[in-house]
């Protein structure tokens, strides 16, 4: 266990297991020369953020700040700068690991390459991660990135999805479109510190909450995003951040509640070709309708990652264990 984000239903199938936490090993060594940055297996990207930044470099990394780097890069790690600089395998330059004999060994592209090829995209298999390192990235447009947030009133749904549509194919490398759909109890005012804390979910109101941010300049995002802005909406922020903070400022801030520990969480995902609108209308029109029947479950939300995939589709399919560079969205 590295972050403890990771969460599947899966583990239920789980008995008498023996966990091995991480936490401890949580180094970062940055290399600004040879643009590297060396981290333990128990790192969070939070952990990443002041020390490469402050070097001008950068990693592409995951959406949420608490998550442990390397459950995010043995699974291939997708978020808001893939298209930009592919999924985190793709900076991956090597990994020291325990096997299941106990050796300790190193895996890279000159050492065991056909483990490392496996890491990259299936290495919760073949062992125990507790150092890698990692290729580093000169800061883009300065560390300078556009944040917008939106929230939207739900009546718009299908209004938006279809403006969500239209960037399909066309989504620019340093663009990326992160909807979370939540049911939220101050709706149309603000978010509260922690939108799964009330106990009482009768006054919760499903709202779209829509967080873009572009590697770029503002005028650029911002003609780009015209179709969002255009939008009558319920609470807004419109800001120029820099790169280190992006994770714990997008989405209105609402990282830290994701980040808070001890919670429990069933998710189900799915990766899709590309954004069917009626589908997702109607989706959003029946779970709707469930949690207005049965308020207990107001605590459920769903979100969709539309990232560019630029940089990922470059890397060709067998490079790396990870097959499923095609996908357009996860749910």
């Amino acid at each position: 266990m590295g972050g403890g984000h990771g969460y599947t239903t899966t583990f239920k199938a789980l008995q008498s297991g023996l966990e091995i936490d991480l936490s401890s090993f949580n180094s970062v060594t940055v290399d600004a020369a040879a643009s590297t940055v060396t981290v333990g297996g128990g790192t969070k990207f939070r952990d990443l953020f002041g020390p490469l930044y402050s070097v001008g470099k950068e990693l592409q990394t995951g959406s949420g700040s608490c998550v442990g780097v390397m459950g995010a890069t043995l699974g291939a790690g997708v978020g808001r700068y893939q298209g930009l600089h592919g999924l985190i395998i793709d900076s991956l330059q090597s990994v020291n690991m325990v096997i299941a004999n106990g050796s300790l060994i190193t895996a890279s592209e000159t050492e065991n390459s056909v483990l490392f090829w496996g890491m990259r995209g299936a290495g919760f298999n073949y062992g125990i991660v507790y150092e890698a390192t990692f290729q580093a990235h000169d800061l883009t447009n300065n560390g300078s990135v556009f944040n917008a947030d939106f929230k939207f009133a739900p009546s718009l749904n299908g209004t938006y999805f279809n403006i969500l549509k239209s960037f399909e194919g066309k989504i620019p490398a340093p663009l990326s479109l992160f909807t979370l759909v939540v049911w939220d109890p101050d709706f149309g005012v603000s978010l509260s510190p922690f939108v799964f804390a009330t106990a009482d979910t009768s006054c919760y109101k499903p709202v779209i909450i829509l967080n873009a941010a572009y590697a770029g300049p503002e005028a650029e995002a911002r003609t780009l995003l015209q179709p969002f802005i255009d939008l009558p909406y319920l609470q807004r922020n419109l800001t120029q951040l820099t790169w280190d903070v992006l994770d714990s400022s997008a989405l209105f801030g609402l990282d830290s509640a994701f980040c808070v520990t001890g919670g429990l969480h069933s998710l189900w995902a799915v990766g899709v070709a590309q954004i069917d609108v009626p589908t997702h209308v109607a989706f959003f029109t029946d779970i709707v309708g469930f949690l207005n029947d049965h308020p207990d479950a107001r605590t459920t939300s769903y979100e969709i990652e539309f990232f560019a995939t630029e940089a990922v589709q470059a890397v060709p399919d067998d490079a790396t264990a990870y097959p499923y560079r095609d996908i357009a969205a996860h749910v």
